[in-house]
């Protein structure tokens, strides 16, 4: 082998060391934003289900007929910004195959 060749092997042997790595690094990278967006959705939904469960008037109903149902009422007053969290609490339990009635009165009170 020829220094030439020695040099063109070892340029190459650098290469694909360099790419190697440089895959490992993004496929550690999607790895870790995977589990960071999981951790970000568990978080979410118990964070949802905890506010579901405080001092709201909330009612469920789940029956033992063949067709079961599922029944939720809300009742309270509100900042938006906790209705907002509310009903994404709400929206996270429904079940995407199954169908829903669904009715939704939301009025703005005055400032007194």
């Amino acid at each position: 082998m020829t220094e030439e060749e020695k040099a063109q092997a070892k340029a190459e042997r650098k290469l694909k060391k360099q790419q190697e790595e440089k895959m490992q690094q993004e496929q550690e990278k999607q790895e870790s934003l995977a589990q960071e967006t999981t951790t970000n959705q568990e978080s979410e939904i118990k964070n949802s289900e905890s506010v579901l469960e405080s001092s709201a008037i909330i009612t469920s109903k789940l029956t033992q007929s063949s067709n079961s149902s599922f029944s939720i009422k809300l009742e309270k007053d509100m900042l938006g910004e906790e209705a907002i969290t509310r009903l994404n609490g709400v929206a996270n339990s429904l079940l995407k195959e199954n169908q829903y009635k669904i009715s939704l009165v939301i009025e703005e009170e005055e400032e007194v």
